[in-house]
């Protein structure tokens, strides 16, 4: 650690002082005209030294010699050009922070788990750690709020995953008091890589099996066919507040909404749920909302909606839970999320072109949460955490990528401005 320090002599005094202390041995070195103090207690020693206005501190002596060099002119982290390069694309933001960075990911992952021996990594692990070059992190606070952006340096002839822009056209469907979604691009595609990349680490194919084994001993429905295959366009998530039938308790429901080119396969998946749910003896029938035809599962004591789906076009269905959130899937909204001013002011200064946004209302949140009975009787909600709660208008996240080698994150905590 090397900690910048105001007063040089203040520091040295402190030194000297601990010499004096009981239980405490002090011994000298030098190295290159710079003075090493050891200080050893009950536990391991710890290596001081004071170069100019910075202290460095280790439990290693050959790691405080390393940073005396760096400071007498050999290589060091700033004389790295490429190390400087990826600093400085991380830090343009406004008045940076904290960043983090670290130049050797494989290496530092591999010797982290080394501190574990009794579980070792999985070779194929360390096979995606080599695609991973450097990570570098800064956060920043400007107008907007507090911001945090993530550069990741990859080796392009061993990552191959293809980036493509999400259109960002699905937040359309969702209406502008939506306290939470998430948006990508083509599931399909990005499964059948994934696969590729990870099939090959047993402990992954493992798990896989068993989820792909459970789901169709469960339903009858292939993961990778009747599911994730014909999700080859734009899929979203939604949040969306509502209190009537079975959402009164928890005030929201939450919906799923698919762009696929391959209705046929997609109404062909749904009609299997449809026949489950009516051998689980769930009434299952079909109304029309609006322009909209929509298959609904009721609860079988009370008869309320559970659960319903709909074609919003031709090219786009819906799955909903909770009878208001269906309605406002089935009915196109007098205002969308993505003309919702909210929306606008916590995404407009993340990366337009991007694999998809995640984002959250906090005042729509802050009605859920601030309403709710299981929450607040826990005590969790002191004055202190709502007035932070409030003073949050929203959070933004969306990543892009930059060229064949570089990916980047950013994310935005954005805040009310003081009143």
């Amino acid at each position: 650690m090397v900690v910048g320090i105001k007063d040089k002599v203040e520091a040295l005094n402190f030194a000297n002082k601990m010499k004096d202390k009981d239980g405490v041995k002090v011994k000298e070195t030098n190295h290159k005209g710079i003075k090493i103090l050891e200080i050893a207690q009950s536990k391991s020693p710890t290596f001081i030294a004071i170069l100019d206005n910075h202290l460095a501190l280790s439990d290693n002596q050959a790691t405080v010699k390393k940073a005396i060099d760096a400071t007498k002119g050999e290589p060091s982290l700033a004389s790295d050009q490429k190390a400087s390069q990826v600093m400085e694309e991380s830090l343009k933001i406004e008045n940076p922070v904290a960043q983090i960075y670290i130049p050797k990911y494989r290496e530092a992952i591999e010797q982290m788990a080394a501190l574990n021996p009794s579980n070792p990594l999985p070779p194929g692990i360390k096979d995606q750690l080599n695609q991973v070059q450097s990570i570098s992190i800064g956060m920043g606070i400007d107008d907007e709020g507090v911001r945090m952006r993530a550069i990741t340096k990859v080796d392009p002839e061993k990552f191959k995953w293809e980036f493509k822009p999400a259109p960002g056209k699905i937040i359309s469907h969702f209406p502008a008091n939506t306290l939470l979604s998430a948006s990508a691009g083509d599931l399909s595609s990005q499964w059948s890589y994934a696969l590729e990349q990870y099939e090959s680490i047993p402990e992954f194919k493992r798990v896989l099996d068993q989820l792909r084994q459970q789901l169709r001993q469960s339903t009858q429905l292939d993961l990778d066919k009747d599911i994730i295959g014909w999700m080859n366009q734009e899929v979203g998530l939604a949040l969306i507040p509502g209190k009537q039938g079975l959402l009164q308790q928890v005030g929201f429901g939450g919906t799923f909404v698919f762009k696929t080119s391959d209705r046929a396969k997609a109404e062909a998946t749904f009609a299997k749920l449809d026949a489950l749910a009516k051998q689980s003896n769930v009434p299952v029938s079909t109304n029309k909302i609006g322009k909209v035809e929509v298959t609904q599962w009721q609860f079988p004591p009370t008869k309320e909606t559970i659960a319903g789906h709909g074609w919003i076009d031709n090219e786009t269905v819906f799955f909903a839970i909770g009878d208001p959130i269906i309605k406002a899937m089935a009915s196109k909204p007098a205002q969308s999320l993505d003309q919702s001013e909210t929306f606008k002011s916590v995404t407009r200064t993340l990366p337009q072109s991007n694999t998809g946004y995640f984002y959250i209302n906090m005042d729509e949140a802050n009605k859920v949460i601030l309403s709710n009975p299981l929450i607040t009787s826990q005590g969790v909600i002191t004055p202190e955490v709502k007035a932070v709660l409030k003073s949050i208008r929203g959070l933004g996240i969306a990543s892009t990528q930059l060229d064949k080698s570089t990916y980047t994150g950013d994310i935005l905590l954005a805040l009310k401005p003081k009143s």
